[in-house]
């Protein structure tokens, strides 16, 4: 009948409606999907790039620490060697007993810098 066959048309229009609904929420959807994929990798790549330039800027502190400390190192055992000539032997002796513990602190402190860049670039 007439009827039947409207029904059936109706019934085609409504499935092809669906379908074209449902390729669309995919289409939305995997566009979506992407679009977080993409904004992962650069939020994974913007913090490797931030973790790398914290660690250069750390090392190149700390560098930059170790050598003033060097040379303070050095003018202090300098000034000790001056002053050995009019200065009580006890005194000299003394000074550089303090400089030695100054001087183990500082290499037991790059130590473990080193320890721990070491670790670091290993992991």
């Amino acid at each position: 009948s007439a009827f039947a066959e409207d029904e059936g048309k109706r019934y085609a229009k409504a499935v092809e409606m669906l379908k074209k609904m449902k390729a669309a929420v995919n289409a939305k959807t995997n566009s979506f999907e992407n679009n977080m994929k993409v904004l992962r990798e650069q939020h994974a790549t913007a913090l490797l790039e931030l973790e790398s330039n914290l660690r250069s800027e750390m090392n190149r502190e700390i560098t930059n620490r170790d050598e003033q400390h060097q040379r303070v190192l050095a003018d202090a055992h300098k000034k000790i060697t001056e002053a050995a000539s009019f200065v009580p032997k006890e005194a000299v002796e003394k000074a550089q007993l303090e400089l030695k513990e100054v001087e183990d602190a500082h290499n037991l402190v790059l130590s473990k810098k080193n320890a721990l860049f070491d670790a670091e670039t290993s992991a």
